[in-house]
């Protein structure tokens, strides 16, 4: 017979088991694998109150509402929830041994281990968003630039892009990782300087591998003419871009450029491209080169449907040469982060920095600023024609393949004509449409009688505090002031005026509209066309026709030593036409200028001896005026010819004078054509002038 002391054991056991059962009954009806009792039949006249009152109590309910459960933040890895499951508590010690041994891989260069690293980190954490921005930013950045080979290199970009690709698939609305990887495209293949080869990459990526198989090309081991052809009339951007773009390889030992440098030369180049080449990531299958992959599996990978999809790249259909751009890409990542950031506000507003979305679909992003965000896909598509425009493309006339090309460069017996598969012109077009569409959508493009009314309505509110109204000042009103509801008004039209000129300031509006509804116009088209051809002239060595081309765009006459000027140029149209534009920014005044000195060291070279007896000649005739006086004519005349005779055999070490352009003077309303700050900072990037020294603060 047990004791008292056993009977209380067996009672605390049994209460102890009871408690644990009921508890773990409890944690069915609160987790909401089974619905409390009693509230489906409480609420039977209301079903919706029902579910209300279910979601209420139940963490099943209040996870999806919240989108805290893994079904709902995204697609979920079967693999990497296994291994979740199983690691329990430990899985953050995991982590971090994985990511210690992800840098020392990097560190001793092994980068297949480092990708498989990189790999089980994302599956440990798959919805803490840092470890995937930072392992695809050290993929495409600091990796990527570790490789010799160009291929490698376009290798570990792709694979940080679609490293974060995959990771804003399990984490869904996410506006940060969206707008990084389409920063990812813009900057990976516009800012390096590996650019010309890493955009032929990308295009090779969109197409298919038939297209794209060397060997359709060749006909007994030699490049096949009317093959040939059909590749360059399929894919010209491409093409062009291998052949015509100049790259610059940097400076020899005395400070001078190189000589440019071209991918290819030849046909037979072309094809030995495709042939190193033959193993590019792709959009398409091994098993069926014709069909399209997995969306996460294409390169480049690209977003799921998102509205206006079908105007912009996107994984169910194929991409043709003219939008084969790693910048169209970056476009449609940025429209696709556009939809999970709060709507735009068509008159000027802070960032609601305590936004909620009721249906938890949008967010505000980490960075960059709000404002700076929305205009991703116009910033890009602004640099889409830019692109255009420096390849050569700038309206709908056909490309010329052997365009005064010698003999011995010549790739096609009789000229080809190209029709383009885009131009700049059209581009720009579209770039106008979205920049002017946005700034109405944000707040950015107010017209005159908006700001007139802002401006007149803030006046009450400047007087009261005593600055002016342009100021762009707003000290905190006072609750006296918000209660005058006259003041109120005044105040937030004061608030409205101080975010609108911070928003310009901030994101340089005007500078973008403005560009693109000049380089949209007809008349820039046709002279950027002309400078376009006089520096292919120049690269091509075509002194003559160089020259020629140039001085039709930028209006130069030679005559007598001394610069003339005819009626205006097509330059000095232009910029005496878009004036908001001239005056907006610094960078296209420059370029122009920087289009007068190529002129004029081409000048220089060509008419070395001419220019270096100018110096000589004035230094006769202040000679002649000093002299005049007290010598004879005659005698003078017999000494200069001495004195010629003299210098004449060290002419060489002369330096040629450097003669002025027309842009050095003032416009037909008395301004600089060019500001001086910008000619001497052309001069001194040149080595004309020498960089001002700054002055050492004083101790």
């Amino acid at each position: 017979m047990s004791n008292s002391y056993q009977r209380a054991s067996s009672q605390r056991k049994l209460f102890y088991f009871g408690a644990i059962v009921a508890l773990f009954v409890v944690t069915f009806f609160v987790r909401g694998i089974v619905a409390l009792p009693g509230a489906e039949v409480k609420n039977q006249a209301t079903p919706e109150l029902a579910v209300k009152t279910i979601g209420l109590w139940s963490i099943q309910k209040q996870s999806d509402r919240l989108e805290l459960n893994e079904m709902s933040q995204g697609e979920v890895e079967l693999t990497g929830s296994a291994i979740r499951l199983l690691l329990t508590g430990s899985r953050g010690l995991a982590i971090c041994g994985l990511w210690m041994s992800a840098q020392e891989k990097q560190i001793r260069q092994e980068w297949n281990e480092l990708d498989l690293t990189v790999k089980s980190i994302t599956k440990l954490q798959p919805h803490f968003v840092t470890p995937w921005l930072f392992q695809s930013w050290n993929l495409s950045y600091n990796v990527s630039v570790e490789m010799d080979r160009l291929t490698d290199m376009y290798y570990y970009i792709a694979r940080g892009i679609s490293l974060l690709a995959e990771g804003e698939s399990i984490n869904r609305n996410n506006p940060d990782m969206r707008y990084t990887i389409g920063f990812y495209y813009q900057n990976k293949f516009t800012v390096s300087d590996k650019v010309t080869t890493l955009r032929c990459l990308f295009q090779l990526s969109c197409m298919t591998k038939e297209d794209r198989d060397y060997r359709a090309l060749l006909k007994g081991g030699e490049v096949d003419p009317a093959a040939f052809k059909k590749f360059c009339e399929r894919y010209p951007q491409f093409v062009r871009r291998l052949r015509e773009t100049a790259i610059r390889i940097g400076k020899d030992s005395k400070g001078k450029d190189l000589p440019l440098y071209y991918l290819v030369k030849t046909p037979k180049e072309v094809v030995d491209f495709l042939r190193e080449n033959e193993d590019v990531p792709n959009r398409y299958r091994v098993d069926d080169p014709r069909a399209l992959e997995d969306r996460l599996k294409q390169f480049p990978v690209l977003p799921s449907y998102y509205l206006g999809a079908e105007q912009e790249l996107n994984p169910e259909r194929p991409i043709g040469d003219g939008e084969a751009s790693a910048i169209r890409a970056a476009k449609s990542w940025f429209h696709y982060a556009n939809e999970v950031i709060p709507p735009p506000n068509p008159e000027p507003a802070e960032s609601d920095l305590n936004y909620q979305d009721p249906e938890r679909k949008r967010r505000l992003p980490k960075q960059p600023g709000l404002i700076i965000f929305r205009q991703g896909p116009q910033r890009a598509q602004s640099y889409i024609a830019e692109q255009l425009a420096k390849e050569g493309w700038f309206d709908s006339e056909p490309w010329i393949v052997d365009l005064r090309r010698d003999a011995n460069d010549r790739w096609f017996e009789d000229d080809v004509e190209i029709k383009p598969t885009g131009n700049s012109r059209e581009a720009w077009e579209n770039a106008y449409e979205l920049w002017a569409s946005h700034g109405r959508a944000n707040g950015l493009n107010l017209d005159d009688a908006k700001l007139l009314d802002y401006r007149r309505r803030a006046e009450a509110y400047a007087r009261q505090r005593g600055f002016p109204v342009e100021s762009g000042e707003f000290p905190n009103p006072r609750p006296d002031e918000l209660n005058d509801p006259t003041l109120r008004d005044s105040i937030e039209a004061t608030r409205k005026l101080r975010i609108y000129k911070h928003n310009l300031s901030v994101t340089n509006y005007e500078f973008f509209l403005y560009q693109a509804e000049a380089e949209k116009d007809p008349d820039m088209i046709a002279a950027r066309k002309m400078l376009y051809e006089a520096d292919r002239e120049r690269r091509n060595n075509h002194v003559s026709s160089c020259l020629a081309l140039y001085r039709e765009a930028l209006g130069i006459q030679w005559y007598y030593g001394l610069w003339g000027k005819m009626k205006l140029s097509p330059w000095q149209k232009i910029l005496m036409k878009f004036t908001r534009y001239r005056n907006a920014r610094d960078t296209f005044v420059q370029e122009i200028y920087e289009q007068q000195m190529n002129y004029l060291y081409q000048y220089r070279d060509v008419n070395k001896l001419q220019m270096r007896m100018v110096p000589l000649w004035l230094f006769d005739q202040f000679r002649l005026a000093g002299d005049a006086s007290r010598v004879s004519p005659a005698f003078f005349a017999l000494g200069d010819q001495i004195l010629y005779a003299k210098i004449f055999p060290s002419l060489g070490t002369i330096e040629p004078i450097w003669p002025g352009g027309p842009f050095d003077g003032d416009d037909p309303d008395g301004n600089s054509w060019i500001p001086d700050h910008v000619k001497n900072r052309v001069r001194t990037s040149l080595g004309i002038l020498k960089p001002e020294k700054q002055e050492e603060p004083k101790k």
